[in-house]
């Protein structure tokens, strides 16, 4: 059975916020659930078919949705605070995790998810089992601050 036939679309509610979803499900009970965290201008489209790959490739459950503001979930209606990645971390992806009944994951997080897998990971009440990241944020550049 391929990923597209063992897969749906949906939305949660998650910390007060409407986001929409999708799930493939694994082939074999054991397998972990891979959680996808797209970058700063993303959404589960944005992963095209990436993670159906992975998910045929590994046989793992394979979670993606698209955070607040982004694709098909709410559209923000308010600036962002300056902690965003950290209220996504430690309270808007353990709500997701817990609606979904998902836990030890193994999170994939391209830069802004990156972040927020990192400081996930990094909180002990959480269970992680690995984390897989690209182009986290982990310090400001001089180049940054300067364009800010």
């Amino acid at each position: 059975m391929s990923a597209g036939e063992r897969e749906q679309y949906g939305f949660l509610t998650a910390a007060d916020r409407r986001l929409e979803y999708r799930w493939i499900e694994p082939t074999a009970p054991d397998r972990p659930a891979l959680v996808f965290l797209h970058e700063g201008l993303g959404s589960i489209a944005q992963w095209k078919a990436f993670p159906d790959g992975v998910a045929e490739a590994t046989g793992c459950g394979v979670f993606i949705y698209s955070r607040y503001g982004f694709g098909q979930s709410d559209p923000l209606v308010e600036p962002r605070h300056v902690d965003y990645l950290s209220h996504e971390a430690l309270v808007v992806l353990p709500a997701v995790l817990a609606a979904r009944g998902i836990v030890d994951p193994i999170l994939i997080g391209h830069s802004d998810g990156a972040t927020i897998a990192l400081l996930y990971a990094s909180d002990p009440r959480w269970s992680t089992r690995a984390i897989v990241i690209e182009a986290p944020h982990v310090f400001v550049e001089d180049a940054g601050l300067t364009e800010i």
